[in-house]
């Protein structure tokens, strides 16, 4: 909701001094109903994979909510086109490469800055599907 977009806009900007670098690493919170933060829809979903057996998740290659370029999707995708991957870094490229075409092969779009996000049915959704608009507004009541 927007409460928790507003959290993590600040805890952003409080770790960096540039605002303009923020933008790029989260949604400023708004309510502006033609432009909601992605969660504050429901159709957003932050995620990633686990073991089935010790419910451990798997190694990504970053934490959740990391704003370093290592969260990018494709960050080792890229880094593999110019060195060879560690053995870490090669469990992270699969394991990611898992998630995502598990979720895009049923319809969910990534947000290329974070590994673990991906959408449905929101403002990102419609842009990468080329969707005429999206199916879900703000939930909160704010919108």
């Amino acid at each position: 909701n927007n409460r928790v977009q507003s959290f993590l806009y600040d805890w952003y900007i409080n770790q960096s001094n540039s605002e303009k670098n923020i933008e790029l690493l989260t949604s400023k919170p708004n309510t502006n109903n033609s432009a909601p933060s992605p969660h504050s829809t429901g159709g957003a979903v932050d995620l990633t994979l686990r073991f089935i057996d010790n419910k451990l998740p798997l190694f990504m290659g970053t934490i959740f909510d990391d704003s370093s370029d290592k969260a990018k999707t494709d960050f080792f995708e890229k880094k593999n086109q110019h060195t060879n991957l560690s053995e870490s870094d090669n469990e992270a490229l699969k394991n990611r490469r898992i998630l995502f075409w598990t979720l895009t092969q049923v319809g969910l779009v990534n947000y290329p800055n974070e590994w673990w996000h991906f959408s449905y049915g929101d403002q990102m959704w419609a842009y990468f599907t080329n969707k005429k608009t999206a199916y879900y507004s703000g939930i909160d009541g704010k919108f």
